[in-house]
Protein backbone atom coordinates (compact mmCIF):
# COMPACT_ATOMS: atom_id res chain seq x y z
CA UNK A 1 0.00 0.00 0.00
CA UNK A 2 1.83 3.08 -1.20
CA UNK A 3 2.05 5.61 1.75
CA UNK A 4 1.05 9.19 1.73
CA UNK A 5 3.38 11.94 2.30
CA UNK A 6 3.63 13.55 5.49
CA UNK A 7 3.08 16.85 3.99
CA UNK A 8 -0.45 15.88 2.42
CA UNK A 9 -1.97 14.33 5.06
CA UNK A 10 -5.19 15.74 6.82
CA UNK A 11 -4.84 15.39 10.88
CA UNK A 12 -7.90 16.15 12.05
CA UNK A 13 -9.95 19.29 13.08
CA UNK A 14 -7.10 21.41 13.63
CA UNK A 15 -5.70 21.26 10.07
CA UNK A 16 -9.27 22.00 8.75
CA UNK A 17 -9.69 25.13 10.72
CA UNK A 18 -6.46 26.24 8.66
CA UNK A 19 -7.27 25.22 5.31
CA UNK A 20 -10.70 27.18 5.31
CA UNK A 21 -9.56 30.81 6.12
CA UNK A 22 -7.36 30.20 2.80
CA UNK A 23 -10.13 29.09 0.46
CA UNK A 24 -12.31 31.96 1.68
CA UNK A 25 -9.84 34.61 1.02
CA UNK A 26 -10.46 33.97 -2.86
CA UNK A 27 -12.35 36.41 -4.34
CA UNK A 28 -15.23 35.06 -6.28
CA UNK A 29 -15.80 37.78 -8.70
CA UNK A 30 -15.07 41.63 -9.03
CA UNK A 31 -17.05 44.42 -10.77
CA UNK A 32 -13.81 46.29 -12.36
CA UNK A 33 -10.19 46.48 -11.35
CA UNK A 34 -10.19 49.51 -8.48
CA UNK A 35 -9.35 52.73 -9.56
CA UNK A 36 -9.71 51.92 -13.39
CA UNK A 37 -13.57 51.54 -14.05
CA UNK A 38 -14.36 53.28 -11.01
CA UNK A 39 -17.29 55.88 -11.43
CA UNK A 40 -15.79 59.43 -11.34
CA UNK A 41 -17.44 62.35 -9.05
CA UNK A 42 -17.81 66.08 -10.61
CA UNK A 43 -15.30 66.87 -8.49
CA UNK A 44 -12.71 64.66 -9.57
CA UNK A 45 -13.78 65.10 -13.17
CA UNK A 46 -13.87 68.88 -12.70
CA UNK A 47 -10.29 68.54 -10.47
CA UNK A 48 -8.48 66.35 -13.16
CA UNK A 49 -9.15 68.49 -15.82
CA UNK A 50 -9.08 72.00 -14.34
CA UNK A 51 -6.77 73.13 -17.25
CA UNK A 52 -9.56 72.72 -19.47
CA UNK A 53 -11.59 74.69 -17.51
CA UNK A 54 -9.54 77.28 -17.10
CA UNK A 55 -8.53 77.60 -20.49
CA UNK A 56 -12.17 77.78 -21.45
CA UNK A 57 -12.41 80.52 -18.93
CA UNK A 58 -10.19 83.12 -20.30
CA UNK A 59 -10.77 82.14 -23.64
CA UNK A 60 -14.82 82.86 -23.09
CA UNK A 61 -14.02 85.96 -21.13
CA UNK A 62 -11.01 87.49 -24.04
CA UNK A 63 -13.93 86.69 -26.63
CA UNK A 64 -16.59 89.13 -23.91
CA UNK A 65 -13.73 91.95 -23.23
CA UNK A 66 -13.74 91.69 -27.65
CA UNK A 67 -17.26 92.06 -28.20
CA UNK A 68 -17.80 94.59 -25.77
CA UNK A 69 -15.46 97.07 -27.15
CA UNK A 70 -16.59 96.35 -30.44
CA UNK A 71 -19.69 97.89 -29.75
CA UNK A 72 -20.54 101.42 -30.29
CA UNK A 73 -19.82 103.83 -27.54
CA UNK A 74 -22.51 105.66 -25.97
CA UNK A 75 -21.53 109.06 -24.55
CA UNK A 76 -23.11 110.77 -21.36
CA UNK A 77 -23.13 113.99 -20.30
CA UNK A 78 -24.72 116.08 -17.36
CA UNK A 79 -25.40 119.32 -15.59
CA UNK A 80 -26.79 120.18 -12.33
CA UNK A 81 -28.99 122.93 -11.47
CA UNK A 82 -30.01 124.37 -8.69
CA UNK A 83 -34.03 126.46 -8.18
CA UNK A 84 -33.91 129.63 -6.47
CA UNK A 85 -30.99 131.91 -4.71
CA UNK A 86 -28.38 130.69 -3.50
CA UNK A 87 -28.36 133.19 -0.43
CA UNK A 88 -28.16 132.38 2.79
CA UNK A 89 -31.05 135.01 3.98
CA UNK A 90 -33.15 133.83 1.64
CA UNK A 91 -32.71 130.02 2.12
CA UNK A 92 -33.43 131.22 6.10
CA UNK A 93 -36.93 131.99 5.44
CA UNK A 94 -39.46 130.14 6.40
CA UNK A 95 -40.64 127.63 4.25
CA UNK A 96 -38.06 128.62 1.23
CA UNK A 97 -36.03 125.67 1.07
CA UNK A 98 -38.84 123.28 1.04
CA UNK A 99 -40.61 125.71 -1.36
CA UNK A 100 -37.44 125.47 -3.45
CA UNK A 101 -37.64 121.40 -3.51
CA UNK A 102 -40.49 121.13 -4.70
CA UNK A 103 -39.51 123.78 -7.63
CA UNK A 104 -36.29 121.75 -8.85
CA UNK A 105 -38.99 118.35 -8.94
CA UNK A 106 -41.24 120.55 -10.68
CA UNK A 107 -38.43 121.98 -13.29
CA UNK A 108 -37.34 118.26 -13.74
CA UNK A 109 -40.24 117.17 -15.27
CA UNK A 110 -40.97 120.23 -17.57
CA UNK A 111 -37.43 119.37 -19.01
CA UNK A 112 -38.86 116.22 -20.33
CA UNK A 113 -41.74 117.74 -21.69
CA UNK A 114 -42.81 119.30 -25.30
CA UNK A 115 -42.12 122.84 -23.67
CA UNK A 116 -38.43 121.99 -23.13
CA UNK A 117 -38.10 118.87 -26.08
CA UNK A 118 -39.83 121.00 -28.99
CA UNK A 119 -36.97 123.78 -28.83
CA UNK A 120 -33.94 121.83 -27.92
CA UNK A 121 -34.68 119.55 -30.81
CA UNK A 122 -34.37 122.79 -33.05
CA UNK A 123 -31.30 123.93 -31.23
CA UNK A 124 -29.67 120.96 -32.17
CA UNK A 125 -30.84 119.95 -35.80
CA UNK A 126 -32.84 116.54 -34.29
CA UNK A 127 -36.07 115.34 -34.38
CA UNK A 128 -38.18 115.51 -31.07
CA UNK A 129 -38.12 111.53 -31.00
CA UNK A 130 -34.27 111.66 -30.92
CA UNK A 131 -34.74 114.59 -28.06
CA UNK A 132 -37.39 112.00 -25.80
CA UNK A 133 -35.25 109.21 -25.84
CA UNK A 134 -31.52 110.92 -25.23
CA UNK A 135 -32.75 113.30 -23.05
CA UNK A 136 -33.37 112.92 -18.70
CA UNK A 137 -33.43 114.75 -16.02
CA UNK A 138 -34.35 114.00 -12.69
CA UNK A 139 -33.79 115.77 -9.20
CA UNK A 140 -31.95 114.98 -6.17
CA UNK A 141 -33.98 114.07 -3.19
CA UNK A 142 -34.25 116.59 -0.32
CA UNK A 143 -32.31 119.39 -2.47
CA UNK A 144 -33.46 122.26 -4.63
CA UNK A 145 -31.09 120.36 -6.95
CA UNK A 146 -31.51 119.00 -10.09
CA UNK A 147 -29.82 116.91 -13.23
CA UNK A 148 -30.01 116.75 -16.45
CA UNK A 149 -28.70 114.30 -18.65
CA UNK A 150 -28.08 113.71 -22.32
CA UNK A 151 -26.62 110.59 -24.42
CA UNK A 152 -25.45 110.39 -27.89
CA UNK A 153 -23.13 108.32 -30.06
CA UNK A 154 -20.16 110.98 -29.70
CA UNK A 155 -18.87 113.30 -26.77
CA UNK A 156 -20.20 116.31 -29.10
CA UNK A 157 -23.90 114.94 -29.41
CA UNK A 158 -24.24 114.21 -25.30
CA UNK A 159 -22.17 117.67 -24.49
CA UNK A 160 -24.90 119.54 -26.85
CA UNK A 161 -28.22 118.26 -25.91
CA UNK A 162 -27.52 118.93 -22.32
CA UNK A 163 -26.17 122.90 -23.53
CA UNK A 164 -29.71 123.31 -25.11
CA UNK A 165 -32.20 121.80 -22.47
CA UNK A 166 -29.83 123.85 -19.89
CA UNK A 167 -30.40 126.87 -22.08
CA UNK A 168 -34.13 126.37 -22.67
CA UNK A 169 -34.86 125.50 -18.94
CA UNK A 170 -33.11 128.51 -17.44
CA UNK A 171 -35.26 130.63 -20.27
CA UNK A 172 -38.60 128.91 -19.30
CA UNK A 173 -37.74 129.63 -15.47
CA UNK A 174 -37.38 133.14 -16.26
CA UNK A 175 -40.00 133.48 -18.05
CA UNK A 176 -42.16 132.37 -15.14
CA UNK A 177 -40.78 134.54 -12.64
CA UNK A 178 -41.36 138.11 -12.91
CA UNK A 179 -41.17 139.48 -9.66
CA UNK A 180 -44.91 141.00 -8.86
CA UNK A 181 -46.31 142.69 -6.04
CA UNK A 182 -47.06 140.92 -2.42
CA UNK A 183 -50.95 140.87 -2.93
CA UNK A 184 -50.83 139.39 -6.79
CA UNK A 185 -48.12 136.62 -6.07
CA UNK A 186 -50.65 135.67 -3.13
CA UNK A 187 -53.64 135.97 -5.62
CA UNK A 188 -51.16 134.01 -8.69
CA UNK A 189 -50.11 131.25 -6.18
CA UNK A 190 -53.71 130.56 -5.10
CA UNK A 191 -55.22 130.49 -8.65
CA UNK A 192 -51.97 128.68 -9.94
CA UNK A 193 -52.68 126.12 -6.95
CA UNK A 194 -56.39 125.38 -7.30
CA UNK A 195 -55.62 124.60 -11.05
CA UNK A 196 -52.65 122.50 -10.74
CA UNK A 197 -54.85 120.30 -7.55
CA UNK A 198 -57.55 120.01 -10.31
CA UNK A 199 -55.48 119.06 -13.50
CA UNK A 200 -53.81 116.71 -10.90
CA UNK A 201 -57.26 115.13 -9.81
CA UNK A 202 -57.87 114.88 -13.71
CA UNK A 203 -55.07 112.74 -14.79
CA UNK A 204 -55.75 110.34 -11.74
CA UNK A 205 -59.58 110.03 -13.11
CA UNK A 206 -58.28 109.22 -16.50
CA UNK A 207 -55.63 106.40 -15.49
CA UNK A 208 -58.58 104.86 -13.46
CA UNK A 209 -60.57 105.21 -16.42
CA UNK A 210 -58.22 103.91 -19.27
CA UNK A 211 -56.94 100.82 -17.14
CA UNK A 212 -53.34 99.39 -17.15
CA UNK A 213 -53.34 99.22 -21.41
CA UNK A 214 -54.46 102.20 -22.86
CA UNK A 215 -54.86 102.13 -25.92
CA UNK A 216 -52.44 104.84 -28.36
CA UNK A 217 -55.64 107.55 -28.43
CA UNK A 218 -56.20 107.32 -24.59
CA UNK A 219 -51.87 107.58 -23.71
CA UNK A 220 -51.45 110.34 -25.57
CA UNK A 221 -54.80 112.25 -24.13
CA UNK A 222 -53.01 111.18 -20.77
CA UNK A 223 -49.48 112.24 -21.69
CA UNK A 224 -51.52 115.44 -22.78
CA UNK A 225 -52.64 116.19 -19.42
CA UNK A 226 -50.00 115.18 -17.51
CA UNK A 227 -47.92 117.81 -19.29
CA UNK A 228 -50.72 120.24 -17.94
CA UNK A 229 -50.61 119.14 -14.67
CA UNK A 230 -46.56 119.37 -14.34
CA UNK A 231 -46.69 122.65 -16.39
CA UNK A 232 -49.40 124.11 -13.98
CA UNK A 233 -47.89 122.67 -10.65
CA UNK A 234 -44.33 124.25 -11.57
CA UNK A 235 -46.08 127.90 -11.85
CA UNK A 236 -47.84 127.37 -8.34
CA UNK A 237 -44.41 126.58 -7.11
CA UNK A 238 -42.62 129.45 -8.64
CA UNK A 239 -45.73 131.68 -7.67
CA UNK A 240 -45.07 130.22 -4.19
CA UNK A 241 -41.48 131.31 -4.23
CA UNK A 242 -42.34 134.91 -5.85
CA UNK A 243 -44.71 135.49 -2.73
CA UNK A 244 -41.76 134.43 -0.78
CA UNK A 245 -39.97 136.49 -2.41
CA UNK A 246 -42.57 139.82 -2.44
CA UNK A 247 -42.81 139.76 1.16
CA UNK A 248 -39.15 139.86 1.86
CA UNK A 249 -37.59 141.70 -0.62
CA UNK A 250 -35.89 138.34 -2.32
CA UNK A 251 -35.22 139.30 -6.04
CA UNK A 252 -34.33 135.91 -6.98
CA UNK A 253 -36.73 133.65 -5.65
CA UNK A 254 -37.92 131.29 -8.31
CA UNK A 255 -34.84 131.70 -10.37
CA UNK A 256 -32.37 128.64 -12.13
CA UNK A 257 -29.01 128.42 -11.18
CA UNK A 258 -26.68 126.62 -13.05
CA UNK A 259 -24.32 124.90 -10.39
CA UNK A 260 -22.39 122.36 -12.58
CA UNK A 261 -22.89 122.91 -16.45
CA UNK A 262 -22.26 120.38 -19.34
CA UNK A 263 -19.15 119.10 -19.09
CA UNK A 264 -16.48 116.67 -21.44
CA UNK A 265 -18.76 114.02 -22.00
CA UNK A 266 -18.14 109.94 -20.70
CA UNK A 267 -18.02 107.28 -22.84
CA UNK A 268 -19.33 103.76 -21.18
CA UNK A 269 -17.02 101.45 -23.35
CA UNK A 270 -14.77 100.19 -20.90
CA UNK A 271 -18.09 99.24 -18.60
CA UNK A 272 -19.31 97.74 -21.59
CA UNK A 273 -15.98 95.57 -21.91
CA UNK A 274 -15.84 94.56 -18.19
CA UNK A 275 -19.40 93.43 -18.14
CA UNK A 276 -19.01 91.56 -21.28
CA UNK A 277 -15.75 89.85 -20.37
CA UNK A 278 -17.34 89.15 -16.96
CA UNK A 279 -19.84 87.34 -18.48
CA UNK A 280 -18.03 85.45 -20.91
CA UNK A 281 -15.59 84.36 -17.86
CA UNK A 282 -18.54 82.51 -16.63
CA UNK A 283 -20.05 81.16 -19.42
CA UNK A 284 -16.52 80.07 -19.86
CA UNK A 285 -16.65 78.34 -17.15
CA UNK A 286 -19.69 76.89 -17.27
CA UNK A 287 -18.79 75.03 -21.00
CA UNK A 288 -15.53 73.71 -19.40
CA UNK A 289 -16.94 72.40 -16.07
CA UNK A 290 -19.31 70.29 -18.84
CA UNK A 291 -16.59 69.26 -21.51
CA UNK A 292 -14.49 67.88 -18.53
CA UNK A 293 -17.22 65.88 -16.92
CA UNK A 294 -18.34 64.88 -20.28
CA UNK A 295 -14.64 63.37 -21.06
CA UNK A 296 -14.63 61.85 -18.14
CA UNK A 297 -17.61 59.93 -18.24
CA UNK A 298 -16.61 58.88 -22.50
CA UNK A 299 -13.26 57.41 -20.88
CA UNK A 300 -14.80 55.36 -18.11
CA UNK A 301 -17.50 53.73 -21.09
CA UNK A 302 -14.74 53.95 -23.64
CA UNK A 303 -12.62 51.26 -20.81
CA UNK A 304 -15.74 49.31 -20.09
CA UNK A 305 -16.30 48.38 -23.32
CA UNK A 306 -12.42 47.32 -23.87
CA UNK A 307 -13.07 44.62 -21.15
Amino acid sequence: MQSVPDDDRFNGPDDAQRVRPLRAEIPVSAPWPPGRFAPVTVGEALARRWWLILLATIMAAVAGVAIGVSRPPVFTSEAELNAGSLDAQAQAIPGYVEASQTLAEAYARIVQTTKIQAPVARDIGQTPDYVSSHLTAANIPNNPVFRIDGTGSSAVDARSIVLAATREIVNYAHSQTTPPDAGGALSEYMKQSVQASQLASRVGQLRVRFGPSPTRAQQAQLSGLEERAASAQLQANASQQLYIAAITNTTDAGTLVVLTPAGAATSNRKQTAEIAGFGGAVVGCVIGSGLAVALAARRRRRLLRAT
